[in-house]
């Protein structure tokens, strides 16, 4: 793999069953294929052209490496050398010999995924139930999932990568020692990975640091199982220098395991295999970048806001306990049909409801809760702390992009000693500088190159609904809008506390039931009003 400076900065994959049983899927079943045809792609990364390369003599990166990608993800460089296979039950444990590759650090994410779709490079994963929409702000961090082979491959390839090869995706997982779980030989647990006994679904993708492999790639085990690139065959006899697996197949190898996956399932010399195109509410993928050409920087990107590192610059930031304030009243004498109006209490910090049998109401302040009389409704409420003020907000851009308003806009190759790297580079502490690991004037699809300014600018529109759609920001960031500001950045999330309360559905007295006697009723027991003459509230 060659590695240039920027010229203008300152430059066998053995036969292996199943472990424990030979179920030919991961777990149950996968759902049904969808009838739509997955788009066409190659076993091949697209080819990049454009660009000239000046190879220097630099050092290979670092073990563990890091370095932002043009989707906003992470990756991470595995470095050449041996890498042990296999070793579970009746599977031989066996060494092969891979060149050097960056990996990505998480699972390709719904905020990843939809800039595909948008752009016109990929088309959509299932969305019927359990499918979420890619779109959904609260999911921007959790793997993407009902995607089939193709899918997976095609979005790889609109990033100038590859789906990894089962052999890169183990070594990726187990380290050059060949651990036997991706964080080493201890039992799992669930401040490891998401697996079964620990969650209900899926996680955001940067949730178990613990957890990582010796590289540091995240879930490895746990959350979604991953398609990598290679056919499946039973009797398939690796090469010993970056094997790729079989020329054709049935099926394709399946790695990793799942949030609903047992002990017998998280050993990373797992393998598994499914239809190329099925997909799962359980698997996901992640890509490889190898020699890879790269793109133009983009022209435009977004703002982001880190937290300080000195804890003195940070007011200590512990989200407020909510309260609330309740009216129970009735609704319906004659259905015995209690209601509750639901208000925040003294607490104004950002928060939001998740309510059962209630609905949001403006005019209320709150929600507006039913159902039968004297019964209780769960509502729960979800504070975070106040976003700083303007002293507290420095947003600022990766080297070579100046800040413009809510945006960072490209102003050329980054210079000095700035380790803030855009994508396309790793910061190399010996070298003191940013290393380009290739230029080009290419773009993505759905991007074209502007020769004027140097970059790679958007030909498509985002979409504008819903308004916090819009996440072009790395994992673990957030789009959020300053106030005192009056502008949007990427930052890292506050914490958020979520406290669940039982409100109390109001009583329907007898008195007017059953038309005798005179009506109690009150503006206090009836908010909207009091019809006198049937005795309930409006």
């Amino acid at each position: 793999m060659k590695y240039v400076r920027n010229y203008l900065g300152a430059v066998s994959i053995l036969p292996i069953l199943l472990a424990a049983c030979n179920a030919a899927a991961p777990t149950a079943a996968p759902e049904q294929a969808r009838s739509q045809e997955a788009p066409a792609v190659t076993e091949e990364a697209i080819p990049v052209t454009g660009g000239s390369l000046q190879a220097l003599d630099l050092p290979e990166p670092q073990a563990g490496a890091e370095m932002k990608w043009y989707d906003q993800s992470t990756l991470v460089f595995v470095p050449p050398g041996d890498a042990i296979m296999g070793g579970l039950e009746n599977v031989p444990e066996y060494t092969v010999s891979l060149s050097g590759y960056w990996i990505y650090k998480y699972n390709v994410t719904n905020g990843m995924y939809r800039q595909c779709l948008e752009s016109g490079a990929c088309d959509s994963p299932a969305q019927e139930p359990p499918y979420p929409a890619v779109n959904r702000p609260d999911l921007k961090d959790f793997p993407v999932i009902g995607v089939t082979w193709g899918q997976a491959q095609a979005y790889c390839q609109w990033m100038d990568a590859r789906l990894p090869t089962d052999a890169e995706w183990e070594k990726a997982a187990r380290g050059e020692n060949g651990n036997l779980y991706p964080w080493g030989e201890s039992e799992p647990s669930c401040d490891l990975a998401n697996i079964a006994g620990c969650r209900q679904g899926t996680t955001r993708v940067n949730e178990f640091p613990a957890g990582a492999s010796p590289y540091g790639v995240f879930d490895m085990a746990g959350n979604v199982f991953e398609w990598v690139g290679d056919w499946y065959s039973p009797d398939y006899i690796p090469d010993v220098d970056n094997p790729r697996g079989p020329e054709s197949g049935d099926q394709r190898v399946v790695r990793s395991s799942a949030y609903n996956s047992g002990a017998d399932f998280l050993p990373a010399a797992n393998r598994f295999k499914l239809q190329p195109d099925a997909y799962r509410a359980d698997l996901g993928f992640r890509c490889v970048v190898h020699d890879p050409q790269g793109f133009a920087p983009f022209c435009q990107t977004n703002a982001y806001v880190p937290l300080p590192t000195d804890s003195d610059e940070v007011p200590a930031c512990e989200p407020p306990v909510p309260t609330i304030d309740v009216t129970s009243y009735c609704i319906d004498r004659s259905t015995g049909t209690g209601g509750a109006n639901v208000r925040l209490g003294d607490v104004y910090a950002g928060f939001g409801f998740t309510v059962g049998d209630c609905e949001h109401d403006y005019a209320v302040g709150g929600l507006v809760c039913s159902g039968p009389e004297n019964s209780t409704v769960p509502v729960t409420v979800s504070t975070s702390c106040d976003l700083p003020g303007d002293d507290l907000i420095f947003p600022t851009c990766d080297a070579g992009y100046t800040l413009a308003g809510d945006a960072c806009e490209y102003t050329g190759p980054p210079t000095g000693t700035d380790a803030s790297c855009p994508s396309g580079a790793y910061y190399s502490a010996e070298e003191e500088a940013c290393i380009s690991i290739a230029s080009s004037q290419s773009c993505p699809e759905g991007y074209a190159y502007d020769a004027a300014l140097g970059c790679c600018g958007a030909n498509y529109t985002e979409p504008q609904e819903p308004a916090e759609s819009y996440s072009f920001c790395p994992v673990g960031y957030v789009y959020n809008y300053f106030a005192l500001a009056d502008s949007s950045y990427c930052s890292q999330p506050y914490p958020q506390l979520d406290v669940e309360f039982a409100v109390q559905l109001g009583d329907c007295p007898d008195i007017g039931r059953d038309g005798g006697g005179t009506c109690s009723l009150t503006s206090n027991d009836c908010p909207q009003g009091v019809d006198s003459k049937n005795c309930v509230c409006w």
